[in-house]
């Protein structure tokens, strides 16, 4: 799947309180902001000083990679490892 995504050099997470490696700056920008408990997606781009399409981009790389678990209402946090 990662593949198809053209993100075959993304490296899945050993260890889900360490940032991911491979992912740019945006999504480490969005990384840095997230916790356990969740946020909305508009806190989240407004935290990391990015408009929602980047952001929404970023949560969802992370998201294929296990970083980040998405909750109901566009709400995101740290995810617990794929």
């Amino acid at each position: 799947m990662l593949e198809h995504l053209g993100l075959e050099n993304v490296t899945l997470p050993l260890f889900p309180n360490d940032p991911p490696d491979d992912v740019g700056p945006e999504a480490l920008r969005v990384w840095d902001v997230l916790a356990e408990d969740p946020l909305h997606v508009d806190e989240v781009a407004r935290a990391a000083r990015l408009g929602s399409g980047p952001a929404l981009a970023a949560l969802s790389l992370l998201e294929v990679g296990g970083w980040v678990r998405q909750e109901a209402g566009a709400r995101f946090a740290r995810g617990t490892g794929a």
